[in-house]
């Protein structure tokens, strides 16, 4: 197995497991706040934080899944005084490569997460307590 292969699989294998941890944080941690949005509903807020939670591991995998692809690099070579293909060839740059990818795929689940967050939090400001509707009863004078 080469080292683009290993980096592959170590990749897919960093970015799924990340992606299922921040997606069960995000979920546990949100029901509070979407019970509080939704006024009490516990049925309507599990169901949206499920949907939420789907969402997230679909776009998350989906952004991994596309950044997947490693190219070598390009270098100029100062003694042929040409551009040379670096290909990936050791474990350090094999490392080099991963911590490239993983950190920018870390950067996007934190903004990802954020994201959610904000809209939740967009969510409870806009949302208006229930209030109970008041049947007015009309003013009865005594008689004099």
């Amino acid at each position: 197995m080469n080292y683009i292969v290993s980096a592959y699989s170590l990749y897919l294998a960093i970015a799924v497991a990340l992606t299922i941890w921040v997606a069960r944080t995000l979920h546990t941690n949100s029901k509070v706040l979407l019970v509080e949005i939704f006024h009490g509903e516990n049925e309507l807020a599990v169901s949206v934080n499920k949907l939420l939670q789907v969402g997230f591991y679909l776009i998350s995998i989906g952004c991994a899944i596309i950044r997947l692809e490693i190219r070598p690099n390009w270098q100029f070579d100062e003694v042929t005084r040409t551009n040379m293909l670096q290909e990936i060839n050791s474990v350090q740059s094999t490392i080099e490569v991963l911590s490239y990818k993983l950190g920018s795929f870390i950067l996007i689940l934190g903004l990802m997460l954020f994201v959610n967050f904000f809209l939740l939090l967009m969510l409870r400001s806009g949302s208006k307590p229930r209030t109970p509707r008041v049947i007015q009863q009309p003013l009865v004078r005594p008689a004099l």
